[in-house]
């Protein structure tokens, strides 16, 4: 049996407000397996979000994550004066920096929906970090780099389109693995999660760049007010 949870950390994570969702390419049959098995003795996986949309993966939180740092920064050309301030002339606006952290803790050998075995946290480790996996040619479509991204009142009313600047695992030094001497399925006890991620949406394309206007499925034409 698992741990019990705190009935605010619950409500929490499972709020339709707090949701990283992944686009997976079109046309894959890929499947993000855990390492182990899942309920009935069969090998889970990472399968469709809510909507029942084949194409889109929810990353799922085994506890609220914590959003480290939300930032922006602008470009400005400066002119030094004698005996004043210098004068300043706004030029570009740099993109909304989001730095989001989690963790998954090891809490049953049990395989079944409620609790947190290795196979679940392995599985959801496994399709987050394949999200760079997902473009593999220089004429792969960029659609499966958007991501849709919600957080509560620190993000607006409803999902933005962003995408991953960087991820990093870390794991602890405690290793678990289930009953029975089954040493070849052991993990971490622990896995600590930071996510890089920047608000993307459409627009021009890179300067030089052969993919010129950014016109992704799924990217918003810019931030609506509430996530200012």
């Amino acid at each position: 049996m698992g741990w019990e949870y705190l009935n605010a950390d619950k409500s929490l994570v499972k709020s339709n407000r707090m949701r990283l969702r992944l686009r997976r390419p079109q046309g894959s049959e890929r499947q993000i397996h855990g390492c182990g098995t899942g309920a009935g003795g069969q090998e889970s996986r990472v399968g469709s979000g809510p909507t029942g949309s084949v194409n889109w993966t929810d990353i799922e939180f085994q506890f609220p994550p914590k959003v480290l740092t939300d930032g922006r920064k602008g470009t400005w050309v400066e002119e030094d004066q004698r005996g004043s301030e210098p004068t300043a002339e706004f030029a570009t606006s740099g993109p909304r920096e989001i730095s989001l952290a989690w963790i998954y803790v090891i809490d049953s050998f049990e395989a079944n929906s409620e609790t947190w075995n290795i196979d679940r946290v392995t599985r959801n480790i496994r399709a987050l970090r394949g999200y760079f996996a997902n473009i593999r040619s220089r004429d792969a479509k960029r659609d499966a780099l958007v991501v849709l991204f919600h957080m509560w009142c620190i993000g607006g009313d409803r999902p933005i389109s962003a995408r991953i600047r960087g991820i990093d695992v870390r794991y602890g030094e405690t290793m678990v693995f289930p009953p029975g001497g089954l040493s070849d399925r052991a993990f971490p006890l622990r896995t600590d999660i930071t996510v890089d991620m920047r608000i993307w949406t459409r627009g021009k394309g890179v300067s030089g760049s052969e993919f010129g206007i950014q016109d992704l499925p799924n990217l918003e034409d810019r931030e609506p007010p509430s996530w200012y």
